[in-house]
């Protein structure tokens, strides 16, 4: 990582993206002391991490690439260790109150079904919630995220994606990943970065406009569409967006198509699909029932 320099304020959600070996976990890793910096520094709350990291961590929740879970623990004692762990200089709830507070984050990260099996016999969504829920106990104002969505499955990822978006408000969050999509759906501003280095920032919609070569039109269906139906509904497409480019592959009841960059014709172009997909619409009687 070299001459990165930023800054990421409370109730917002910052994304750092970049392929493998572009400096993303060397730069989560060097604030939360798992590798020291050769030059520079980071603040947390204001405190430093190499003149005073035992008051930067008091503010500063973690979750990390790999699950850090304890096999034989339940997900209760799991948020119970981290909450004696967070908690330690403080006079801790106790009781009834402990246990609410407990129950309040197994019930954010949808786990209070669930809050006594053990994590070996936890689904791979399941781990991450967890781990998300063991870096918020104590309430840290600072949260990294090191990759919480990877390995998951569509459902399980856009799941995570729902339980970040509740808890995350009002923190100062940095997130990493590959994907531009978990960056558009989670993040308020986006960094890529790139042989450890910074080299864009903005939000995803100005990254986007700026950087973007093509959008991805996705065409819904109410039911199968018969080969037929399918070929004359991409055809529609295409004489409402000049220069659309049907996807070779095919997903169920989903039609795919490349759009190069509509260059400001985003609402007309919108406007002539809304308009088609109405009652009496060439895609509405073709069985197209949305788009996005």
């Amino acid at each position: 990582v070299e001459n990165l320099s930023l800054r990421v304020d409370a109730g917002e959600i910052f994304g750092l993206l970049g392929a493998n070996g572009a400096g993303k976990t060397s730069a989560i890793a060097v604030v939360m002391r798992a590798a020291f910096p050769t030059a520079g520094d980071a603040w947390v709350c204001g405190r430093s991490i190499l003149d005073d990291f035992r008051a930067a961590a008091a503010h500063l929740g973690v979750v990390t690439q790999t699950d850090t879970l304890y096999d034989k623990l339940s997900c209760r004692e799991h948020l119970d260790l981290f909450l004696d762990l967070r908690t330690a200089r403080q006079s801790v709830a106790s009781g009834a109150a402990r246990k609410a507070v407990v129950d309040a984050f197994l019930d954010d990260v949808e786990l209070a079904r669930v809050p006594e099996r053990l994590a070996s016999r936890l689904s791979g969504g399941m781990k991450r919630k967890l781990c998300v829920a063991c870096a918020l106990v104590g309430d840290p104002d600072v949260v990294l995220l090191d990759e919480p969505s990877a390995g998951l499955d569509p459902v399980s990822r856009r799941r995570l994606w729902t339980v970040l978006r509740r808890a995350m408000v009002g923190r100062a969050v940095v997130l990493t990943t590959h994907s531009m999509e978990e960056a558009e759906a989670l993040c308020t501003r986006v960094a890529i970065m790139a042989h450890g280095q910074l080299r864009a920032l903005g939000t995803p919609l100005s990254l986007k406009a700026k950087f973007g070569a093509a959008w991805t039109l996705s065409l819904r269906t109410g039911g199968e569409l018969s080969p037929d139906d399918a070929a004359a509904a991409k055809r529609r497409v295409l004489d409402l967006v000049p220069g659309a480019a049907p996807r070779a592959d095919r997903k169920k009841r989903v039609l795919e198509l490349d759009v190069p960059d509509v260059d400001g014709r985003v609402g007309a172009t919108f406007r002539a699909l809304e308009n088609d997909l109405a009652d009496g619409g060439r895609l509405k009687a073709l069985g197209v029932a949305d788009f996005s």
